[in-house]
């Protein structure tokens, strides 16, 4: 896939509405006006046509190389305030893809480079220097917790992580840089995000608009019985992102982001089935067992989200609520 890449944001010019921000995908850039009151400039692995609103400056640059960074950092800083944070949400996020090629997803999954640039650049000398917020996955958890009934391992942020495939390690090795290298960020795992489709096309499919296909009848489809997510609002995620931006106070270094219960693959095509008013026999369910996934996937990363309400205040939304309004 063609990753997204990373983010900044920068402080307001005084007289002025408005920070600087950058950010990797579009979604999140409504939450962080509203909330922050943020200009935004991005960074993209290839361009994207431009935006109507002034607000957001979009640049081309490359996560693996270092290709374009620094000058999208200077860009940035040109609205002047000095930079605020920094937001990377690239990622090679199919496991298939990682396990192809490891090497080449660890160089986009671990932001060395970004933040070799950001070191390189007047971020580095800043006090405070600026948040880091890093993007990270439910998928650096252990598979299942040993004892817990099915679907209910709940993993805790304190967890030992153990991941089962290149993608978990990968990013597991990049909330370890971010910790080496820049202890003012937060890691947050992150866990399978549902909504809209992005405004600018994407590869791949998105698992929400999979389910409405397959309750629709345009495609046939079994979902798994037995392997569960807490899937989360990619709203909720982007609010997360924008409370750890506007935070005063010191925040954790990894904060799950999931949504307020852990759900079978199954059991959210259902969910979605009943919002949608289909009929439930439209959504069949199976044991993974039956045809295993080709790459390791974990079976139950449910997480325990009290830390993101607690800390960032964010109250997750249930399956109907994401489901409400996004019909594909």
């Amino acid at each position: 896939m063609q990753p997204l890449r990373p983010l900044a944001w920068r402080r307001p010019r005084p007289r002025r509405a408005g920070g600087r921000a950058a950010r990797s995908g579009p979604s999140a850039t409504p939450t962080l006006f509203r909330l922050s009151s943020l200009q935004v400039a991005t960074l993209h692995h290839a361009p994207l046509p431009p935006t109507p609103d002034p607000r957001v400056t979009a640049t081309v640059g490359d996560l693996a190389t270092g290709t374009g960074l620094r000058a999208a950092l200077e860009a940035a800083g040109r609205a002047g305030g000095g930079l605020r944070a920094a937001v990377n949400c690239a990622a090679v996020s199919s496991p298939a893809a990682c396990e192809a090629d490891p090497a080449g997803a660890t160089a986009i999954n671990v932001p060395t480079q970004l933040i070799d640039a950001m070191a390189a650049g007047s971020g580095g000398e800043a006090s405070p220097p600026p948040l880091f917020v890093q993007l990270s996955t439910d998928q650096v958890y252990p598979s299942s917790r040993r004892g817990a009934p099915p679907g209910r391992s709940l993993w805790t942020e304190d967890d030992a992580p153990a991941p089962c495939n290149a993608y978990g390690r990968s990013k597991l090795a990049a909330e370890a840089e971010l910790a080496a290298r820049w202890p003012r960020s937060v890691s947050l795992r992150c866990s399978a995000m549902v909504g809209p489709m992005p405004r600018h096309p994407v590869a791949g499919t998105r698992f929400l608009q999979f389910v409405d296909a397959a309750i629709d009848g345009r495609v046939e489809a079994t979902f798994w019985t037995d392997e569960w997510r807490s899937f989360v609002s990619v709203a909720d995620v982007a609010t997360a992102v924008a409370a750890c931006v506007a935070a005063s106070t010191l925040l954790p270094s990894i904060i799950n982001v999931g949504g307020p219960e852990p759900l079978s693959r199954h059991a959210f095509a259902l969910r979605v089935a009943a919002a949608r008013g289909a009929e439930a026999g439209r959504v069949r369910g199976a044991a993974r067992g039956a045809n295993p996934p080709p790459t390791p996937t974990p079976a139950d990363i449910g997480m325990d989200v009290a830390r993101l309400r607690r800390v960032l205040g964010v109250e997750p939304r249930a399956v109907e609520a994401i489901a409400g309004g996004t019909k594909s």
